[in-house]
């Protein structure tokens, strides 16, 4: 269950999105991203993050249970795609702002009986 995964968006229908092709790839597994951001020596920065789920699998609400974390603290406990859309194949997009980054973001996904998911992620720098 772990890896990449890609779906055709035209085949593999997403509500409420007008983006379907972002949910309908990403990776699956214990996974830990770090996204380089600002280059040596600048300050650190506040960024908006964006993190884009949709649940493509015959999966059940309570099934796919898992944490995200954002620069090592915890965003979402216990994150059911499922519940959190109400439906198989529906977009739900989590967003986070004032996330503090020094060099690199780094998002994990961590679970204990399941497998995690992240269909994608928007990064952007607040202020000028």
């Amino acid at each position: 269950d772990s890896g990449y995964f890609r779906e055709n968006a035209d085949v593999v229908p997403v509500q409420g999105t007008g983006e379907p092709w972002v949910f309908t790839s990403g990776c699956s597994g214990p996974v830990t991203c770090k996204v380089p951001l600002t280059g040596g020596g600048d300050a650190p920065a506040l960024y908006t993050v964006r993190l884009c789920f949709a649940e493509l699998s015959d999966v059940r609400e309570g099934q796919r249970v898992f944490d995200v974390k954002l620069q090592g603290k915890v965003v979402l406990n216990n994150f059911d795609v499922v519940k959190a859309a109400g439906a198989a194949n529906t977009a739900v997009v989590k967003e986070f702002t004032d996330v503090e980054v020094n060099d690199a973001l780094s998002i994990e996904l961590v679970a204990e009986a399941s497998v995690p998911m992240l269909s994608g992620f928007e990064i952007i720098r607040q202020g000028g």
